[in-house]
């Protein structure tokens, strides 16, 4: 009957219920009386907005600057585009030495593990 509960929990169960249902009352009680104790909403007006001078230079200036940017936008993925294409050929295209390496990963060794100081302070270059 109590699905492995205590009688405890079942008491608290129960005593939580409770406490939730007169919350939820309570508030359900407070929203309609804070109805009828408000101040009554301000008619809603059927003005239009007429635009100035300056707010149609204004919006004039905005629709500029936001074409613009559009046009930059335009812009810069056609140049993306374009190096995305010459990076795809340079892939196709590149160079494979003997030793297995490839255009730009090419090491070689420094001039620095080709030399060393000698006793007196020289550098020696083999």
């Amino acid at each position: 009957m109590y699905q492995g509960k205590s009688k405890y929990q079942i008491e608290f169960s129960y005593k939580i219920c409770a406490i939730g249902m007169v919350a939820i009352i309570l508030m359900v009680i407070g929203m309609w009386l804070s109805r009828w104790t408000a101040s009554p909403a301000t008619p809603i007006t059927t003005e239009q907005w007429i635009p100035t001078e300056e707010d149609i230079m204004w919006i004039d200036s905005l629709h500029n600057q936001v074409k613009d940017i559009e046009d930059d936008v335009v812009e810069l993925n056609v140049s993306v585009n374009r190096i995305d294409r010459k990076l795809d050929k340079l892939v196709e295209e590149r160079l494979e030495y003997e030793d297995g390496t490839y255009d730009s990963i090419r090491y070689y060794e420094s001039d620095e593990l080709r030399m060393w100081i000698g006793a007196d302070g020289d550098t020696i270059w083999e």
